[in-house]
């Protein structure tokens, strides 16, 4: 938590939100990846019928896997995954590893993977459509978390636990063909002969004359060219 305080008048600058309550946000959140939460009522998918004849789908509509029909399960995908893209974003894991090693009271990056992805594993379901939605969260959980750990602008401990995290999944995801197929993704991503890039490298700030901007100074040079 920050804030743009000026000196002197006794507003604080930076301070860590209390991991209780970042405890209770990240509950909220993952409630968005409910199957129950994801799931439409029948009655709703019902009500939307294909597109007419001559009629396309624009910028507002849903995209599906099944072609001119409304896809439920698609509906589902496109919202866990807005979720875990903002949960995992790379800057927000660097932070989390940062955080939790100046004040070990701090959620840990592997403690969000963990405790997300067994909140995903837990999750009560009814058969049917919960059951293929709880299947579409956990595949989209494992392609973010590969794509985490191949991200050359994620920091190096950012890239090393979300590759100690797949390493775990590997055995702990159970052996049924939709388990075997979200293995073998891992495996993949393991075994495919693929270059290694290096974190993306960091560069220092320019030095000397502090407090000025490169940008305003060639601003200036232009409007006292057009002034002559």
């Amino acid at each position: 938590e920050y804030n743009y305080a000026i000196r002197g008048d006794g507003n604080f600058t930076t301070k860590l939100v209390d991991p209780k309550v970042q405890q209770l946000a990240l509950d909220a959140l993952l409630q968005t990846l409910a199957p129950s939460q994801l799931a439409l009522d029948e009655r709703i998918i019902s009500l939307i019928p294909p597109k007419p004849s001559g009629y396309w789908r624009g910028r507002e509509s849903i995209e599906t896997h099944t072609g001119s029909t409304f896809d439920p399960l698609a509906a589902a995908e496109t919202s866990a995954r807005m979720t875990l893209e903002l949960l995992l974003n790379p800057q927000r894991c660097s932070r989390l590893i940062e955080l939790n090693v100046r004040h070990n009271d701090q959620p840990s990056l592997e403690f969000i993977l963990n405790f997300t992805s067994d909140f995903i594993a837990q999750a009560n379901t009814n058969p049917g459509l919960e059951q293929e939605i709880k299947f579409i969260v956990q595949n989209i959980l494992v392609d973010e978390v590969i794509e985490l750990a191949g991200n050359e602008s994620a920091s190096p401990s950012v890239r090393a636990v979300s590759r100690a995290f797949l390493n775990e999944q590997i055995t702990s995801i159970p052996q049924d063909s939709k388990g075997l197929f979200l293995i073998s993704k891992i495996n993949k991503f393991f075994e495919v002969p693929v270059p290694i890039h290096p974190s993306k490298t960091l560069k220092p700030p320019d030095g000397s004359p502090i407090g000025s901007d490169l940008d305003m100074y060639k601003l200036g040079q232009t409007q006292c060219t057009s002034i002559h």
